[in-house]
């Protein structure tokens, strides 16, 4: 609605927007699906649901349709509890705090964003979601200050020779824009490998490591993008843990 000087606005429009108590009222959501990695939005409440109902799927951009301006508000969530969709930081059109992408994997996880359409982008301006609490000293933080949509600590730095392969050899100091961690344990088998598919693949090679719980002798781990593969020369089968952290 636009409103020429000198012009009166209507209460039947301004109701549009608020309660007849003057609150303000979100449209009614609708389910946007993504769709090679994007969505289009006009209004300011959407269910977001992954393309083809995959289990994860990354929003990298969100179009700004018919009546989208500057300062446009924009809340969204998950539209399945079983799906998980994965708020990407400037891959496209989208900019999160601290450059942290963010995870929504439960129905109630909800992102709130405006529009700034000096910088063309989408800024998230809150998550709500379970809080992550501090467990350690009094000293500590009550509150991590790290947001749940993130799911993993911060990964400050990391060094290697490539700036996209994390397995790489190098001395070379490295910023991570995003950081994804996986973990599990598995048996391997005496004198044999295991092959782990991760539960997410990264977008390259991650950092893998693995440690025998039930014997001294170390296990090797060599990744790829989507597995690890854990190696065990023993003549007796192996318990082992193992870890990656790697590039979103």
């Amino acid at each position: 609605m636009t409103i020429a000087s000198g012009q009166q606005a209507l209460a039947a429009d301004i109701l549009k927007h608020a309660t007849a108590d003057g609150y303000l009222q979100l449209t009614d959501s609708t389910v946007l699906t993504i769709a090679t990695g994007a969505v289009t939005a006009t209004a300011n409440f959407y269910r977001i649901d992954t393309e083809s109902a995959a289990a994860s799927d990354d929003l990298d951009t969100i179009t700004a349709g018919t009546g989208v301006a500057d300062g446009h508000l924009l809340v969204i969530r998950p539209a399945n509890d079983a799906r998980t969709v994965v708020v990407k930081h400037n891959t496209g059109n989208i900019v999160c705090a601290n450059g942290v992408s963010q995870t929504l994997d439960d129905a109630h996880d909800t992102l709130i964003l405006f529009y700034d359409s000096n910088l063309t982008k989408w800024v998230v301006a809150g998550f709500l979601g379970p809080l992550t609490v501090n467990t350690g000293s009094l000293a500590a933080d009550s509150v991590d200050d790290t947001k749940a949509g993130d799911r993993v600590p911060q990964f400050y730095r990391r060094q290697g020779g490539s700036a996209t392969d994390w397995s790489t050899v190098g001395t070379t100091d490295r910023t991570p824009t995003s950081v994804r961690m996986q973990g599990g344990s598995v048996t391997v088998p005496a004198s044999s490998t295991v092959i782990v598919t991760f539960p997410v693949a990264f977008s390259n090679v991650p950092l893998c490591y693995a440690t025998a719980t039930s014997h001294t002798t170390p296990v090797r781990a060599a990744g790829t993008a989507s597995t690890v593969t854990l190696a065990n020369s023993l003549g007796v089968d192996i318990q082992a843990n193992w870890l990656a952290i790697g590039p979103e």
